[in-house]
């Protein structure tokens, strides 16, 4: 298979049955565009990526499928069985919601420091569950 470059941000969470896929570029055929998570970035499982980029804490629901060169701008919301048509773009601080998904919510500026606080509590759990295995 092709290898295709992916770079994930710190305290990343990624569900389980999730696809990560670059899209390709446009103007080159064959070749990818290199995909980019930010840091204190949770995709839930069941999802299909092919964006962009998505921003720093960011919450992706389960089964969400994310077109194409999609950029999914810092401290976002997507909630559970969105569908993003491909090159769309978010704004920061939205919300995007399966009951109306071209109505965009916008979100307070807390999200930001909710959401680093979240991906660090939840990094800390991990920790503390992978040296009560040892």
């Amino acid at each position: 298979g092709d290898v295709h470059i992916v770079k994930i941000g710190r305290y990343c969470e990624i569900g389980a049955s999730t696809v990560l896929e670059p899209p390709e570029n446009p103007f080159q055929k064959g070749k990818c565009i290199p995909m980019v998570i930010g840091s204190h970035t949770q995709i839930g499982s069941h999802c299909e990526i092919c964006a962009a980029a998505i921003g720093s804490m960011v919450m992706i629901g389960d089964n969400v499928k994310i077109g194409k060169r999609c950029i999914v701008k810092d401290n976002c919301i997507i909630e559970s069985g969105v569908v993003l048509g491909q090159d769309t773009v978010i704004p920061p601080f939205t919300r995007i919601s399966i009951n109306n998904p071209t109505l965009y919510q916008e979100l307070p500026p807390s999200m930001a420091v909710q959401m680093q606080e979240l991906s660090l509590d939840r990094y800390s759990q991990f920790k503390q569950e992978q040296r009560e295995k040892q």
